[in-house]
């Protein structure tokens, strides 16, 4: 008997899910790794305040659940026609450790360059967050270099790792061919 991959399908975000969502993040430390600027706890109220103008969020499905799995943002970077940003990626507790999270930011990244014609896709990540940054290389981002981050609520920076990939690496990757230097 062989096991079929699971197929992670991405529906625009329905607030309606805002409070299962804000379910998912179990402590303090969890949502600083997700959200550093959202003072837990998580509420469904802060998840809807996230919803921005530029900000495009999923939800991720899968084909034999009733409930989404994967939570996601594609984001337009301010003053900058054609770069976008990923934020809040967060894959539910009781599916985590299948290759989810791959298979979100794999979904935001084709709705980002095909949807929206985006010529690079970026985000930042905390150095030691090394389950997330292992997902990001995984498909194929690469690390930039350190971006420090300022806490809006306490003024306090922190060092972050910013982690991109450009359009012609992504296409590169669709087609299963080694990537040329962009």
């Amino acid at each position: 008997m062989t096991t079929q991959p699971l197929i992670l399908r991405l529906r625009q975000f329905d607030p309606l899910y805002a409070s299962h969502l804000a379910n998912w993040v179990k402590t303090p430390e969890e949502l600083h790794l997700l959200a550093p600027a959202t003072e837990p706890p998580l509420t469904a109220a802060k998840v809807r305040g996230w919803h921005k103008k530029g900000v495009h969020p999923f939800l991720g499905w899968l084909d034999d659940e009733d409930q989404p799995v994967g939570y996601g943002e594609i984001n337009a970077m301010p003053y900058t026609d054609g770069q976008m940003w990923l934020g809040h990626i967060l894959v539910t507790p009781s599916h985590r450790h299948l290759g989810l999270g791959r298979r979100l930011v794999r979904g935001l990244l084709e709705i980002a360059f095909e949807e929206f014609n985006a010529w690079n896709v970026c985000l930042i990540v905390f150095p030691d967050n090394l389950p997330a940054i292992h997902c990001y290389e995984a498909v194929g981002m690469t690390e930039v270099g350190p971006e420090r981050w300022r806490h809006p609520e306490t003024g306090e920076i922190s060092l972050l790792l910013r982690m991109e990939i450009g359009r012609k690496k992504y296409q590169a990757l669709l087609r299963g061919q080694r990537p040329v230097s962009e």
